[in-house]
């Protein structure tokens, strides 16, 4: 074969597979894409999001003032991929306790999700059944037929619940507390004394000043009923250890509210329940 066809026979050879080659690194990532869709939320990926997120917060602060669309343009970047329709309750619960949570306003969505898991009856179940009452009253979504007594008995006495607080699945368990009044509170005496059983060294650290909105219920309850007043003793007395502990690990911007927190619990209004004294400084 002559030089030159020669040259010509190999440049095409080359061509060709460059072409050839080109195609399948185009193509490969594709059906990469397409076999991840609709697949499992991580945990990872979950935490992973949150922290983007926190860490772009934290640059733009030291910048100055904070704009509200870039919040919400760094909290769209953080779950760019991620789909609430895909995530277990356990993951919507952690990622609720995060800005990104209300800044992409996630509450709807995330009441369709977890209104698939109210029947299982394990840890994720109580997760479940922790956050979907909690956002049902936030929004003011509670149906006129439904028994709000009855919802949030069956939260308080969950077997899985203790399991599902402890591995920080149920952040909102206190705030849902708050869906009732005094006379829900009273209703309720029993399992809301009952609910003492979480308050552990497990208990996560950022949910421990939230302990307050019990307590108010628990104390709504003794004022009316001094039977009580023990119990409601040893679980402030208790309250303050879990506090004092969790101070120190506590987010720099969260200290000084567990701090009120403790001042609260510690004040006479707190003590002495039984003979009601001035309200908490």
């Amino acid at each position: 074969m002559p030089p030159r066809r020669q040259c010509e026979r190999l440049s095409l050879l080359v061509l060709v597979a460059s072409l050839t080659t080109s195609t399948t690194a185009l193509v490969a990532p594709l059906s990469t894409t397409l076999a991840d869709a609709g697949a499992p939320v991580t945990d990872e990926q979950v935490r992973e999001a949150i922290a983007a997120f926190d860490n772009e917060q934290a640059t733009l602060a030291r910048r100055g003032v904070i704009l509200q669309e870039e919040r919400v343009d760094s909290a769209r970047k953080a779950i760019a991929g991620l789909d609430i329709a895909d995530m277990a309750p356990s993951q919507i619960a952690i990622l609720s306790a995060s800005e990104i949570f209300a800044l992409m306003d996630l509450t709807a969505p995330a009441i369709d999700r977890l209104s698939a898991f109210l029947d299982r009856q394990d840890a994720e179940g109580a997760a479940a059944r922790v956050l979907h009452l909690y956002l049902r009253a936030e929004t003011g979504k509670i149906a006129p037929d439904e028994n709000i007594i009855d919802l949030l008995r069956k939260v308080l006495t969950d077997p899985a619940l203790p399991e599902a607080v402890r591995k920080g699945w149920a952040p909102r368990v206190f705030l849902a507390i708050g869906v009732i009044d005094a006379k829900g509170a009273a209703t309720l005496a029993d399992e809301l004394f009952g609910l003492e059983r979480i308050l552990t060294e497990d208990l996560p650290i950022r949910s421990r000043p939230e302990m307050y909105t019990y307590f108010v219920a628990l104390r709504s309850i003794v004022v009316n009923d001094a039977s009580r007043a023990q119990d409601l003793e040893r679980i402030r007395v208790r309250m303050i250890g879990l506090l004092n502990t969790a101070q120190r690990d506590l987010p720099t911007g969260e200290q000084w509210y567990a701090t009120r927190i403790i001042r609260v619990l510690s004040s006479d209004w707190a003590k002495n329940v039984a003979f009601p004294g001035p309200s908490p400084p």
